[in-house]
């Protein structure tokens, strides 16, 4: 255990000494992380505010549909004339999205037929769309409303055209819906992890073997195993530094902006899952540095690490929510328990231990393979 100990206060020490690169590793992480999540928070607050904000569109022949001017008004909407051809106008970005009203507009509302708008945009333009969208559905309403008073003043009842109601209920908390912006959350924090542990484990394994000082380490008396085990702890351990400050980042933004409703012990609770994966990341990394033979080769090896919290996303985006392989494949089950915690849910018992476990299995898997790979000679001779 001295052994150990030995090892691992001489691998931080070690990595300390490069103050440079720690304290960009340090501060990349967390603020990339702030950024990130404040980035996307402000741009789903500034989506859910033009809902209903008053907007001003151009139109063409709105002068013969008073009463759909008026009940637009009504809706923060206002139409002006439009000026010059509105397509046009499209195409050379002077407007977003005008309304053409058709001709016989006025014809086919006395003969209560349906009468046409329409809507010209360039669906490419996401600010377009987004008005389409909202006219589309404000003129929905105003369809709506006309047909029924037609049916009444036929004598007809509205409600005969119904053959089913939709009855809608938004099950949502407050909390998940205030950390809307933390969806991208999991990627995040997986990234930080992976690329967090790439700078001090590529320095204790191919870096020594570069610099020539792995071979006088190695006749040490002192095992490999302990050695690498040694080298894994003190990477873990900058890991987990590294994560503690990016989720103490993401408290302080929470705290200052209240754009999120995270609580310090659902932070805590967040980072313990992802313990387990701080040592899949540290022992694998080290497990592809330790054969490289420069800093380079260890770097290029360890580039596509980096696509595992990406192609994690992409499955737990969505997954039958009971399916067992959610819960016991590692990366998937830490993204949905991540989720599961951001969202204010309760995680059972049964959701860290099937998490937990195979993660844990496999990272010790992999520090077998690297520590085997220092008590190869034929390792020990090519260093």
């Amino acid at each position: 255990m001295n052994a150990l100990i030995t090892v691992f206060r001489k691998e931080l020490t070690d990595l300390f000494r490069d103050r440079r690169t720690v304290v960009l590793a340090l501060v990349t992480g967390p603020l990339l992380t702030v950024l990130m999540v404040h980035i996307v928070g402000a741009s789903i607050a500034q989506s859910v505010s033009e809902i209903n904000e008053p907007i001003t569109l151009q139109a063409t022949g709105a002068e013969a549909a008073p009463n759909l001017v008026g009940f637009l008004k009504t809706q923060n909407i206002v139409l002006t004339v439009a000026e010059g051809d509105p397509e046009e106008a499209i195409r050379e970005q002077r407007a977003e999205l005008t309304v053409r009203f058709e001709s016989r507009y006025a014809e086919h509302w006395r003969a209560s037929q349906p009468a046409v708008v329409e809507l010209i945009y360039d669906g490419t333009r996401s600010a377009a769309t987004t008005l389409a969208s909202r006219l589309q559905r404000v003129l929905g309403a105003y369809s709506e409303q006309v047909g029924t008073a037609r049916l009444l003043a036929r004598g007809i009842n509205p409600t005969v055209r119904q053959g089913v109601v939709a009855s809608a209920r938004d099950l949502s908390t407050p909390t998940s819906r205030a950390n809307q912006s933390l969806m991208f959350l999991p990627f995040m924090l997986l990234m930080v992890v992976f690329l967090g542990s790439v700078p001090p484990a590529v320095d204790n394994t191919a870096g020594e073997r570069e610099r020539q000082s792995l071979e006088p380490l190695l006749a040490n008396p002192v095992s490999p195993a302990l050695m690498m085990c040694g080298k894994i702890a003190a990477t873990s351990v900058f890991t987990g530094l590294l994560l503690a400050l990016t989720l103490a980042a993401l408290g302080f933004l929470a705290g200052v902006t209240g754009a999120m409703s995270v609580s310090p012990a659902t932070l805590a609770s967040i980072g313990l899952t992802l313990v387990p994966m701080v040592l899949v990341a540290s022992t694998l990394i080290s497990l592809l540095a330790a054969g490289s033979k420069s800093v380079k080769e260890a770097q290029s090896y360890v580039a596509g690490i980096t696509m595992l919290p990406m192609i994690s996303m992409m499955l737990a985006m969505r997954p039958p929510e009971n399916a067992l392989w959610v819960s016991v494949s590692p990366l998937v089950s830490q993204n949905h328990l991540i989720m599961k915690l951001v969202r204010g849910e309760a995680l059972a018992s049964l959701d860290w231990v099937l998490s937990v476990g195979p993660t844990l299995t496999i990272a010790g898997a992999l520090s077998w393979l690297a520590t085997r790979r220092y008590r190869d000679e034929r390792f020990i001779i090519s260093a």
